[in-house]
């Protein structure tokens, strides 16, 4: 049995942990959805990867639509178990993924509706360290990322 004090204690305790891990603050990054929606209705021509992301990354690679799981496995040179883990998936015919890894595992995958932006052929695929992740802009009939 407890005291009342410590029985008070224990459910503020309670209380406090279930507001953190509810909250989108405690422990989850923001998406780059819309910092990246800023930076193309911002008109800005290039776009660097690493001044948006709040968290720490080494390499990143960008599947465009219809990538199958498999063929991000290959590319990323993971187990069918370890892309499962990392929670790798295909990708919809309205995304590109961007797929990010630190010490080599996934650790952050991030869907980018195409309504957003498209990326052009040369950016699939590929490894980006954080240092050279800096893409082009450009505004066609859709806003597109370009790797030259």
């Amino acid at each position: 049995m407890l005291t009342p004090k410590a029985e008070v204690k224990l459910r503020l305790s309670l209380l406090v942990a279930i507001l953190c891990v509810s909250s989108a603050g405690c422990h989850r990054h923001s998406s780059l959805r819309e910092p990246l929606r800023k930076v193309v209705q911002s008109g800005a021509t290039q776009w660097n990867i690493s001044g948006i992301s709040d968290f720490d990354w080494e390499d990143l690679f960008v599947f465009g639509p219809y990538t199958p799981k498999d063929a991000e496995c290959q590319t990323l040179k993971h187990s069918a178990s370890q892309c499962k883990s990392e929670g790798l998936r295909d990708v919809d015919e309205n995304e590109s993924l961007m797929v990010f890894l630190h010490d080599g595992s996934v650790i952050r995958v991030e869907s980018i509706p195409r309504t957003i932006v498209d990326f052009n052929d040369n950016c699939l695929n590929k490894d980006f360290t954080r240092e050279i992740a800096s893409f082009f802009i450009e505004k066609r009939p859709r806003v597109s990322i370009v790797c030259r």
